[in-house]
């Protein structure tokens, strides 16, 4: 005997067909939507301000270009142990088509500016 619980019954109608493939493209939606909406409650995203001193520019990307830098933040008064300063290092990203902010970024690196 074979299990034929998995095939296609000749008898089967066109309505019990629809009514199936609508069971599985509303599985599919719902598990769609719940990656959309676990990628939005998970995403990374803020918005604020931070000082220091650019240390590091860099282009990055195959596919998806933005530009990658670093920013010492310099904690005045902050030391380790032995008496050393710390340095707090922010990293931060700039979408690729944002070319003149990549460019003050890049000229204050250069500089040292704060």
């Amino acid at each position: 005997m074979t299990d034929t619980a998995f095939e296609n019954d000749p008898k089967e109608g066109i309505g019990a067909k629809v009514r199936r493939f609508f069971k599985r493209l509303l599985l599919v939606l719902l598990l769609l939507g719940c990656g959309v909406m676990l990628f939005l409650y998970y995403g990374s995203y803020s918005k604020g301000t931070r000082s220091g001193v650019v240390i590091k520019m860099s282009k990055r990307g195959m596919l998806f270009k933005t530009y990658e830098g670093q920013l010492n933040l310099q904690s005045f008064g902050a030391t380790d142990d032995k008496g050393n300063s710390l340095n707090e290092i922010f990293e931060f990203s700039v979408e690729g088509d944002n070319d003149s902010l990549y460019h003050v970024l890049e000229d204050v690196s250069l500089t040292g500016e704060r």
